[in-house]
């Protein structure tokens, strides 16, 4: 029986692409509240329920936040950050607090990983690494979560396994690597090689402070980064 893929786009998933324009045209600024569900059922012409399931989906990505009999606000931008493209600067306010989450969990995860870790797992770990030198293998981006997904597979604790994924996925949300410099996302490539070391050699501290440095030195880069995705974000509001 033949089968085609269906294209059609659920109606929160259209909700929440018009409000992410609204975002990106600066009509709302951080800070500001969004109309009222009143106000937006009557523009958009959809169920309440459409409506707050969009909204779930954007809190999901760190870019919304409901407060109790308040409404909801564009999330505050650090001031690390002036772009003039209000929605690259909050995907990178997202991606530090992210980063700043990892750095509390995956420094332990990978301390944890160097002492549990089996030849299967370094296998594993091996492989990966392996990939980022390799031109037919998959995204780059998808590399890198990939080796973080499997430290953490390397603790035999599910719990922790699943934390890190939930990272991951609000990663692939924001698409971290558009916010990086080509030249500092190569180098942070680089460094898994010495993590997947110090878990080899069965040496904790040594992971811990290699993951550490690592996910520090990406904080930087997303400071300092993100002329691509600015680049894209112009264009979309321009077109």
């Amino acid at each position: 029986m033949p089968f085609f893929r269906v294209e059609k786009q659920r109606l929160y998933e259209s909700v929440v692409d018009q409000l992410v324009r609204y975002v990106e045209t600066g009509e709302i600024q951080p800070g500001d509240r969004f109309p009222s569900e009143r106000e937006l059922e009557k523009h958009l012409g959809v169920s309440r329920g459409i409506l707050r399931e969009a909204f779930r989906v954007l809190e999901a990505r760190g870019l919304i936040e409901s407060r109790p009999g308040g409404g909801r606000f564009l999330r505050e931008v650090t001031s690390l950050f002036q772009e003039g493209v209000t929605l690259v600067a909050l995907e990178k306010s997202v991606l530090l607090d992210v980063v700043e989450s990892r750095l509390a969990l995956e420094v332990n995860v990978a301390r944890l990983a160097a002492v549990r870790a089996t030849r299967q797992d370094i296998a594993n770990l091996r492989s990966v690494v392996k990939k980022f030198f390799s031109r037919n293998s998959p995204r780059e981006e998808d590399k890198d979560l990939d080796f973080h997904l499997a430290v953490a597979r390397a603790t035999h604790n599910f719990v922790l396994h699943e934390l890190v994924k939930l990272q991951i996925n609000l990663l692939k949300e924001h698409h971290q690597q558009s916010h990086l410099e080509r030249d500092s996302w190569e180098s942070l490539c680089f460094e898994h090689r010495r993590i997947l070391e110090a878990i080899e050699e069965g040496n904790p501290d040594t992971a811990a402070e290699a993951m550490d440095a690592h996910l520090r030195r990406l904080k930087d880069a997303i400071i300092g980064g993100g002329r691509e995705a600015d680049k894209v974000r112009r264009e979309t509001v321009e077109n």
